[in-house]
């Protein structure tokens, strides 16, 4: 399966950290991004900047990347089903403990 290019330049930098996982310049990239994109954006790129760390072994740094997202109230709050998927998710690895809707 080929995936098709995705509008959205958060995703197309998330993509690029997955698939550059030696060169830590698209990492920078999605780092960025989740400092300073739209609510939107630094959401997205934070949860993904979690679920990278956790694929790679780091627990800790996952954990606060993915705290980070679920504390972007301008974005949580939007009903996008991907703030319910973290929540889930950091609830199963045991550190959130609100509404997992």
């Amino acid at each position: 399966v080929v995936p098709r290019r995705d509008a959205r330049p958060v995703m197309r930098a998330v993509d690029a950290m997955f698939r550059n996982t030696d060169d830590p310049a698209p990492r920078r990239v999605v780092e960025r991004i989740a400092e300073a994109g739209d609510s939107s954006a630094a959401f997205y790129a934070a949860l993904y900047l979690g679920l990278y760390d956790e694929a790679r072994g780091d627990a800790t740094a996952s954990r606060a990347w993915i705290e980070r997202a679920l504390a972007n109230d301008a974005y949580t709050a939007s009903g996008d089903y991907m703030c319910a998927v973290a929540r889930v998710h950091a609830a199963r690895r045991g550190f959130y403990e609100g509404d997992q809707r």
